[in-house]
């Protein structure tokens, strides 16, 4: 990366989150010495790690997402990625370290608040109602839909309803509106998945292995998905699928024995001899 760092023009304004000129500085420019951290990034770790029964599966001193960001997080089984998912979400505590998001700190938060507060997760396994329809599942993830009787005696808006048809139009789900959940393709079933995420209009999401068990048509068009949602939403994919993470052209972020241990293109990190020692020439 060359040495230039562009800060933006006005204060209060973005900097260009892939500017390739950027060396992604996150200790001077994230919270640890910058006030203004939040123009540029979204999410930001500062000396996080986790310990499980004395072992630190997660030990990452500094790392930012930038807003409208979509991220890739890869490394080999173990490597923590999951885990720092667990903390960004809050489902797992860690055991030092502050969590930021959104302008503010989120390290104590419950997994709720961080949820209402906007971060939304879709894990390797689709979670979806298979006895539903496609438009009934996208239904019951409307916020004011959590609720038993809501959900049995509530009836939609026809905002709500526009909102559900045009995030099913863009996952290319709409010719199957009125089909169950359980007769989807799995990439289909994936999509799904991601739109009863989104319809919540989440800041960040979490993205485990969404090409996984994919067909190659369908690992393309989910990539195109993905890029698509960026300009609405920060993202993190964890991802193992090589040639999926190559159609991205994002910025990669290589995790080993739960620290950062490379970053840069998928170029670049393959290029890396640690990153081929520890995961990619494996």
């Amino acid at each position: 990366m060359n040495a230039a760092t562009h800060a933006p023009a006005h204060p209060h304004e973005h900097a260009p989150v892939m500017d390739p000129l950027h060396q992604y500085d996150y200790r001077n420019e994230g919270p640890r010495n910058s006030a203004l951290w939040h123009h540029r990034y979204l999410l930001a770790l500062e000396d996080v790690t986790a310990v499980f029964d004395g072992f630190k599966a997660l030990d990452i001193t500094d790392l930012a997402i930038g807003h409208n960001e979509l991220r890739v997080v890869v490394g080999p089984n173990g490597a923590g990625k999951t885990t720092m998912c667990d903390v960004i979400s809050g489902k797992t505590r860690p055991a030092s370290g502050k969590v930021h998001f959104d302008g503010r700190e989120i390290t104590q938060d419950s997994e709720t608040d961080i949820a209402l507060s906007g971060v939304g997760r879709k894990f390797q396994i689709p979670n979806v109602f298979d006895s539903l329809t496609v438009y009934e599942n996208i239904l019951l993830s409307l916020p004011r839909y959590q609720g038993v009787f809501a959900s049995i005696w509530e009836k939609e808006s026809a905002e709500e309803r526009d909102r559900i048809l045009s995030i099913l139009e863009r996952v290319r789900l709409l010719d199957f509106l009125h089909h169950k959940a359980k007769n989807l393709s799995h990439g289909q079933r994936q999509w799904l998945a991601i739109s009863a995420l989104i319809i919540a209009s989440p800041k960040l999401l979490l993205v485990d292995e969404p090409a996984a068990g994919l067909t190659d048509a369908e690992t393309a068009l989910t990539a195109e998905l993905l890029l698509e949602l960026k300009e609405q939403h920060t993202i993190i994919c964890i991802e193992h699928d090589m040639e999926f993470v190559r159609q991205l052209g994002s910025r990669v972020t290589v995790l080993n024995e739960g620290r950062v241990l490379a970053e840069g293109t998928l170029a670049e990190v393959q290029a890396n001899e640690q990153v081929i020692e520890a995961y990619l020439g494996r």
